[in-house]
């Protein structure tokens, strides 16, 4: 019999990392030009946000009859599209005004991006008819003169919009901009179209003229209700309500069926459902329509990153960089993928130009990061997760992952500080509660340890992790039946899970119930066969009940496993003690004291 319990069972614990964080590109919100003559706000506060409300009045006039339905409602179309725009201008230069209040230090693309997704249209859009006279009596002859509407809206603005501004990663600020960005296109290019066909109209003479204005003109009017629907979706998909975005895009779609942003839209939305065949077929759609648009592959290689087919997100990345090599999200996307193939030198060469595009590149910062800590390059990790909070302060998986690497290093205080900075950020942080829970259990802390268990499991009932690291904390305390409970609970949950096993048989071993803990040892070993650890439990078990025989072949598979550890070595030595044979007992005690086992 085993004299005498000189190593202590393996137990596993689960330590929860935050991992690479993937953001897909947003095609850029498309919404019509506006311009506004009335400027009147009003001042509420609704939950801390201090609410704008500005009432704006502009025109447009067409030198056109208006008998026909079509031609007027894309006039009214037109000035409503112009008063809007010219709302959310004057909005965007209070909100320049605010941010230099609260120091947001926020460049004028930025503004202009936070005013287009937070400013909401009050009630319906009225119009008026005001007084023209045609100026060129020649085409009275054709019985057609010209007209005019006056639209009115009221639109309302969220100034607590920049602090959520401030408060979101790199990828989505760029996201944001970029739509801005290519909505001022689309305007000038609305603008344009609007313009040229009124200035056709001043000096057409024909009938067939007036026909074809006429039809351009049902262009125009599609083109600006499509964009509209467009910017209503992304509104609504950023907000993570990706079925009513998806709605949204629906109709852009049946408004312009060539819409390739309205494609690609509806396929990140669908991709965000898991509905990825759809969103493949979206992807690909707004690929054929426009072929040179970087950012459509990027959300390809997004959706293909979903699916694990990180070859063809790969590929989609370079095609994406080769179209627009500045663009610091497609090679952190790209970086993630290299990650999760095993490629951590690319990914951490990816991440690095991300980061020299955009030095303030939050989440590029925080994957790289990432990556250090899984090649044991803790301190890099750490400047790299430091750098990522200095960026933006709520960086809730920065401070966690930051935690798991000061923990690995042993400083406990420097970890709980950082997961008591998680909590603090977000109460509902899993992860925090666990990985602080570990701490405390390593510090004896147990009841706090407890405390932090139970909270994970409040949190969600089904986490693997959490019953384990419990269950383990209750084998610390000896008390082994809670402990096997919340193993049974792991197994439950997922029969495939070794390290359940490998502790339950611990545990039943602590009660005296070897033949289950053989059991379980033995089914964690039929699951992984270089299992080291129940090799090592199993080998123990055997020898406590005498079976040196094969507790020796157990033994001997663990040294093959991990040859540098000396207490394996020093346990082995005990078993051939208790067999007898003292010479190799005596070499293995050697052998475990040059490896700087100490017993």
């Amino acid at each position: 019999m085993m004299k005498r319990k000189s190593i202590p069972k393996l137990i596993a614990a689960s330590m929860m990392c935050s991992g690479l964080t993937f953001v897909p590109t947003v095609i850029p919100t498309f919404v019509p030009t506006i311009h506004m003559f009335d400027f009147l706000p009003q001042v509420t506060s609704i939950a801390h946000a201090e609410i704008k409300t500005y009432v704006g009045r502009d025109t447009a006039m067409f030198d056109f009859g208006e008998d026909d339905e079509a031609i007027v409602n894309t006039v009214k179309a037109y000035a409503r599209a112009r008063v809007l725009q010219n709302a959310k201008e004057q909005a965007g230069v209070y909100l320049q005004t605010y941010s230099r209040s609260i120091n947001g230090n926020l460049s004028n693309d930025e503004i202009s991006a936070i005013t287009n997704n937070i400013v909401e249209e009050i009630g319906e859009t009225q119009y008026k008819k005001l007084p023209y006279e045609a100026y060129n009596v020649g085409r009275q002859s054709y019985g057609k003169v010209g007209f005019m509407y006056e639209a009115t809206v009221t639109v309302r603005i969220d100034t607590d919009g920049i602090k959520k501004y401030l408060n979101l990663d790199a990828p989505n600020k760029y996201n944001l901009v970029i739509q801005n960005n290519g909505l001022q296109k689309i305007i000038n290019k609305n603008n344009n179209e609007f313009e040229n066909l009124r200035k056709r109209a001043e000096t057409a003479t024909t009938n067939s003229e007036y026909r074809a204005i006429k039809n351009e003109l049902s262009v125009v009017e599609k083109g600006l209700l499509a964009a509209q629907k467009l910017e209503i979706g992304n509104t609504f998909y950023n907000v993570q309500e990706y079925n009513a975005a998806i709605h949204q895009y629906n109709q852009a779609i049946e408004l312009n069926p060539n819409y390739a942003e309205a494609y690609n839209n509806r396929g990140n939305a669908y991709a965000k459902l898991k509905n990825y065949k759809q969103a493949m077929s979206d992807h690909n759609k707004a690929i054929q329509l426009n072929p040179k648009n970087a950012d459509v592959y990027n959300d390809r290689g997004y959706t293909y990153y979903e699916i694990q087919n990180y070859d063809a997100a790969i590929a989609d990345y370079n095609k994406a960089i080769s179209l627009n090599s500045q663009i610091a999200l497609t090679y952190n996307n790209r970086g993630i993928a290299y990650a999760e193939i095993g490629n951590h030198k690319q990914a951490i060469a990816d991440f690095s130009k991300a980061i020299a595009i955009n030095s303030n590149f939050d989440m590029a910062y925080y994957n790289r990061g990432v990556v250090y800590g899984e090649l044991g390059e803790y301190n890099k990790a750490i400047t790299d997760f430091t750098r990522a909070i200095q960026i933006r302060s709520t960086f809730v998986n920065a401070y966690n992952n930051r935690g798991i690497i000061y923990a690995k290093l042993g400083n406990h205080s420097q970890a709980i500080d950082d997961y008591n900075k998680a909590i603090q950020l977000n109460p509902n942080h899993i992860e925090a509660y666990n990985n602080r829970g570990i701490i405390y259990r390593r510090l004896k802390k147990f009841d706090l340890a407890i405390a932090d268990f139970n909270k994970v499991i409040e949190l969600n009932p089904n986490d693997l992790d959490v019953y384990n690291n419990r269950g383990n904390l209750y084998s610390d305390l000896k008390n082994y039946t809670a402990a096997i409970s919340d193993y049974n609970k792991v197994i439950e949950l997922d029969p495939q899970n070794i390290n359940a096993y490998n502790n339950r048989g611990s545990a039943y071993d602590e009660i005296g119930n070897h033949t289950q803990a053989i059991a379980d040892f033995s089914k964690a070993i039929s699951l992984n066969s270089n299992y080291a650890s129940a090799y090592y439990n199993r080998a123990y078990t055997y020898a406590i009940i005498g079976n040196f025989e094969l507790a020796l072949k157990d033994i001997n598979k663990v040294i093959q496993l991990r040859p540098n550890d000396g207490k394996y070595y020093y346990f082995r030595g005990m078993i051939y003690e208790d067999m007898g044979d003292k010479t190799k007992a005596q070499a293995d005690f050697a052998k475990a004291q040059q490896l700087g086992y100490k017993n």
